[in-house]
C-alpha cells in the first residue's frame, strides 16, 4: 500500500503472526483475530468477545495507583472495546494471580474498583481462577457483549471518509506524566484532594482521567452512516494506522482540528510539555476514533481518509508524515 508505514515490529507484527497461523474458517466466527472484539454466532444475538491483561510494572505502579484505580481500568478498558464494535458488555470473567503475602493490601480495594465500573456499565462478573503468583500482581478480564443492530469494525474504511473523534485526546498521557512528578497515589474515589499550593483542580482532573478514565457514548445511533471505529488505547497515530492498514488506505489529520481541553492547555504553559505528542501517541485515552462519509453532528472532525499516505497536516499549513506513535507491547528498545 503506497505511503503507509509496513507493519511495525513488536506487538502489531506478533498479532498479525497470529492472525496467520490461527486462521479459522469456522462459520461461527463472525469476526476473527485482529478487531477490538472477535464476535461468535450464537442461537440469538451475536456475542462479542475481547480479554485485556494487566501486569504490575506494566499497566500500573502501585506507588501512584490504588488498587481501586486497578479494578477500574482493568474493567474500563475491556467495556471499551465492546463499545467500539457497538455492542452492550453483559459479562465477565476475572484471571487474578497475586502474592499470597500482599493480596491482603491489594484484593479488597482492586475487587471495589472492578465492582464499582461493572455496576456502572451493567456488566455481571460470572467467574474465573484465582492463583498464588512470585511477586508480580496480574489480572485479567475476559468480557462478552451482545452486538447490536450494527457491528462497526475497523476495515470499512474508504477514501474521502472524515475521520472523527468521540472526544479529547492526550488528557490520561498528561495525567500520568502529571502523577509520576507527584510520586504518590490520590485515592480520588475516597474523596482525596492534591494537597499543594496554588490552582491544582486542572491537574486534579487529568490525573483523575488517567486513574479513573470515564467512556464516551458511542455513536451507534447513526448506525450505517459510520464505515470503521476503533477504541483509542495505544495513542491517536497507531490506531489510526490499524483502520488503514486493515481498510487498506491511507489518511491525512488537520493539527488545527485536534481538540485541546483548558486542562490540557494549562499543563503546557505549566509544565512546558508538548501537547501534541500526547494527543498522536499518549494512549489510554478510552475515546472512539470512527469514519463516515457523512457530516456526524456533536463529534470532532479531525481528518480525512485518503487513497495512500499517512500524513498531518501542521498548523503552518504543511503536510508532513505522520509519526507512528503510540504504545506496543514486545518491542525491544
Amino acid at each position: 500500500m503506497k505511503g503507509i508505514p509496513p507493519v511495525p515490529e513488536g506487538e502489531c507484527s506478533l498479532i498479525e503472526e497470529i492472525k496467520g497461523r490461527f486462521s479459522s474458517r469456522d462459520s461461527g466466527v463472525l469476526v476473527g483475530i485482529g478487531d477490538d472484539a472477535s464476535m461468535l454466532s450464537t442461537p440469538g444475538s451475536p456475542l462479542l468477545v475481547t480479554t485485556d491483561a494487566m501486569v504490575e510494572g506494566v499497566h500500573f505502579d502501585l506507588s501512584i495507583m490504588t488498587p481501586f484505580q486497578v479494578g477500574y481500568k482493568l474493567a474500563v478498558s475491556n467495556i471499551s472495546d465492546i463499545h467500539a464494535m457497538g455492542g452492550r458488555p453483559a459479562w465477565a470473567q476475572l484471571a487474578l494471580s497475586v502474592d499470597s503475602g500482599r493480596a491482603e493490601g491489594f484484593v479488597d480495594g482492586f475487587f471495589d474498583g472492578l465492582k464499582d465500573a461493572l455496576d456502572r456499565y451493567g456488566v455481571v462478573l460470572t467467574g474465573g481462577d484465582l492463583t498464588g503468583s512470585r511477586g508480580v500482581i496480574s489480572v485479567s478480564l475476559s468480557l462478552l457483549g451482545l452486538s447490536g443492530e450494527r457491528v462497526f469494525k475497523r476495515n470499512g474504511a474508504n477514501p474521502g471518509d472524515w475521520i472523527y473523534l468521540t472526544g479529547p485526546l492526550g488528557e490520561p498521557s498528561i495525567g500520568f506524566y502529571l502523577l509520576k512528578r507527584l510520586g504518590l497515589p490520590v485515592a480520588f474515589e475516597r474523596g482525596e484532594r492534591l494537597e499543594l499550593e496554588g490552582e491544582t483542580v486542572w491537574m486534579e482532573h487529568l490525573i483523575r482521567r488517567f486513574v479513573l478514565p470515564e467512556l464516551p457514548d458511542a455513536p451507534v445511533q447513526y448506525g450505517d452512516r459510520i464505515t470503521s471505529m476503533i477504541d483509542i488505547s495505544d495513542g491517536l497515530s497507531l490506531d489510526l494506522w490499524r483502520i488503514c492498514h486493515q481498510s487498506g488506505v491511507g489518511a491525512t489529520l488537520i493539527e488545527d482540528d485536534l481538540p485541546i481541553t483548558p486542562q490540557m492547555k494549562m499543563a503546557a504553559e505549566q509544565t512546558g510539555i508538548e501537547l501534541l505528542g500526547h494527543i498522536l501517541g499518549g494512549g489510554e485515552d478510552y475515546q472512539l476514533l470512527f469514519t463516515s462519509p457523512e457530516d456526524i453532528p456533536d463529534f470532532y472532525r479531525i481528518g480525512r481518509i485518503t487513497s495512500d499516505g499517512f500524513l498531518i497536516l501542521r498548523k503552518t499549513g504543511r503536510e508532513e508524515k505522520l509519526p507512528l506513535r503510540g504504545y506496543q507491547h514486545l518491542v525491544s528498545v
